[in-house]
């Protein structure tokens, strides 16, 4: 029996997709800037950027801790895996193809040193998501028969163990370090397995699962008044540290996660209808494809002189990678070969949801 569709999703991807690729084209105004308004403004637009990571996490460990297919390990080593690691090695090969131009160096030794090294570190930065997801992965059937067989009171014990652990990190942020070390509780550090992640992979799984209603106004208050404190946070820490410090923007743990989490639920509770008037289906069926494109774009046009110093250029750098990506990969996804390893989606999937077949449907249907 297929799951019915989780239309909220569909929007939470489309933000964290846009708001990933603003948080990398933004990295250098905001870490290397000048403090000042177009600072204050670029760090108020990233702390919801930041909320892009714990997001898709949150939404992966709903999707895959609600499916029964999840405990069948056949599954996720013929299919799931593979679209996580189909794609890391495509861009894996693509981004040293990359860097044999850049550094002028096209020997095969260095092309099989750069493809290697991939295997136990990222090639690129970003590409941290893809290794840590499909660590979760294979942790999933695991994860799945232990969560579903707890009684009410043993999910209850879990959600507050997730809840304390969040809250520490908050309070460890916000006091001194010659304070915040003596409050250090080793356990609760200990418990943030894979960096945090999988309690925020965790997390997403029972705020799908809360059938109660929070109060919008509530919600959106504590967004403001999250939103402010890590602003405030980082302009303050900033200042005295003499240059950028991201420590109130951890998408790890504390308060983006927090912020993620009232975003979740906000969309989950006023987006329920799939009709729209605008179709994001192709951009949201690419987004992986996007996540881990993008950077490499944003390399490259930094490389060529196109490198965004101000809240414009930020601006008008990202909605450049994503038109240039979107393009890209809807055109990969047209050629069979490559279509699975440049998006991580199978060619049926994408002549019937983003690709340029699918485009022309469309378009000789209208």
């Amino acid at each position: 029996m297929e799951r019915e569709h989780v239309a909220y999703f569909d929007y939470l991807r489309f933000f964290g997709a846009v708001g990933v690729v603003f948080l990398h084209v933004a990295s250098q105004p905001v870490g290397d800037g000048v403090i000042n308004k177009e600072w204050v403004l670029l760090t108020v637009i990233t702390t919801f950027s930041y909320t892009a990571v714990p997001l898709f996490f949150m939404m992966s460990g709903y999707l895959l801790l609600t499916s029964e297919k999840t405990k069948n390990v056949s599954v996720l080593l013929k299919h799931r895996l593979p679209h996580l690691l189909a794609p890391l090695l495509f861009w894996t090969v693509v981004v040293t193809i990359w860097l044999m131009w850049k550094n002028n160096d096209a020997s095969a030794r260095y092309f099989i040193n750069c493809v290697l090294s991939g295997i136990s570190t990222p090639i690129m930065q970003h590409f941290w998501y893809i290794y840590t997801l499909s660590a979760i992965y294979i942790l999933s059937p695991f994860l799945y028969r232990g969560i579903t067989n707890l009684s009410e009171t043993e999910h209850r014990y879990i959600f507050c163990v997730i809840l304390i652990i969040f809250f520490q990190t908050m309070v460890m942020i916000v006091l001194p370090e010659s304070i915040a070390s003596v409050f250090t509780f080793k356990i609760l550090v200990d418990l943030r397995f894979l960096g945090g992640h999988l309690l925020t992979f965790l997390l997403g799984y029972y705020l799908g699962k809360i059938r109660r209603r929070f109060s919008n106004i509530v919600l959106s208050a504590l967004v403001v008044v999250d939103a402010g404190i890590i602003i405030l946070g980082t302009y303050f820490a900033s200042t005295a540290g003499g240059g950028y410090t991201g420590k109130f923007q951890d998408q790890s743990a504390g308060f983006s996660v927090f912020l993620a989490v009232c975003l979740f639920l906000l969309f989950k509770q006023n987006i329920r209808k799939t009709e729209r008037k605008v179709n994001i289906t192709p951009f949201i069926n690419l987004s992986f494809g996007i996540y881990i494109m993008h950077n490499l774009l944003n390399r490259i046009l930094s490389y060529l002189g196109f490198e965004a110093v101000g809240l414009f250029s930020v601006i008008g750098k990202t909605l450049l990678i994503l038109f240039i990506c979107y393009l890209v990969l809807k055109t990969l996804s047209t050629i069979k070969p490559l279509c699975f390893f440049a998006t991580g989606i199978t060619y049926d999937k994408a002549c019937r949801s983003c690709n340029w077949i699918y485009t022309y449907n469309c378009l000789k249907w209208w």
